[in-house]
């Protein structure tokens, strides 16, 4: 092999340990961002499921009755009266006063608590749009800052003029959506009310 064909063979190479050293970086810079921002992406596959199942878990019954269990001067029932949402962890049975550490003291709150409550942090929000498209928002559930590798899963409910708000004690009361309940009326020329977005935010607790 005289000595052109050397400097080919080492300029190829030195080329190959380029091309790996190049590869090697880029694997690098594109773990990097998923181990500061939430752990491995079977960790962030594994919430993302729970929370789809969870929701998707839920009965139309029972979704409607947890977004209409509310009072139209003092919030969800059962939350502390400065925020009108449940900004804790612990499940709550009573009314009497309101825990300030509550979940939703309905169905909806127990399948959350059971799904969620170990091991998981989560945040609920109901949002809605008015006439012009605006979007609405109300907290339901608040426990904090969503950390790393959050993730969000959704569902809708159609809610209309007519259906009752749901009392504290879980009957139906003498009060009507339309005028009460958050959000607006979006559908003023016809029975419905609004379609509701339930979304929640999960992260490792």
């Amino acid at each position: 092999m005289d000595r052109g064909q050397l400097y080919t063979l080492e300029g190829v190479i030195a080329g190959m340990l380029l091309l790996l050293s190049l590869l090697f970086v880029v694997q690098a810079l594109a773990v990097t961002p998923q181990s500061v921002n939430g752990g491995s992406q079977e960790a962030i596959n594994q919430q993302r499921a729970v929370a789809d199942t969870t929701l998707q878990s839920i009965n139309e019954t029972t979704l409607r009755r947890a977004v209409t269990y509310w009072d139209s001067s003092d919030g969800f029932h059962c939350t502390p009266s400065d925020v009108k949402f449940y900004p804790g962890y612990a499940d709550t049975s009573s009314c009497n006063p309101p825990n300030p550490d509550a979940l939703p003291p309905n169905r909806f709150g127990a399948i959350l608590n059971a799904s969620l409550g170990s091991g998981y942090s989560y945040n609920i929000v109901v949002s809605s749009q008015d006439t012009s498209n605006n979007v609405l928002r109300q907290r339901m559930v608040y426990q904090g800052q969503p950390g790393s590798g959050a993730v969000r899963a959704s569902r809708s409910i159609l809610v209309f003029d007519d259906d009752p708000l749901i009392a504290a004690d879980g009957s139906e009361s003498g009060t009507q959506a339309q005028g009460n309940l958050y959000g607006t009326d979006s559908h003023p020329s016809n029975s419905m009310y609004n379609l509701l977005r339930v979304e929640v935010i999960v992260w490792r607790g």
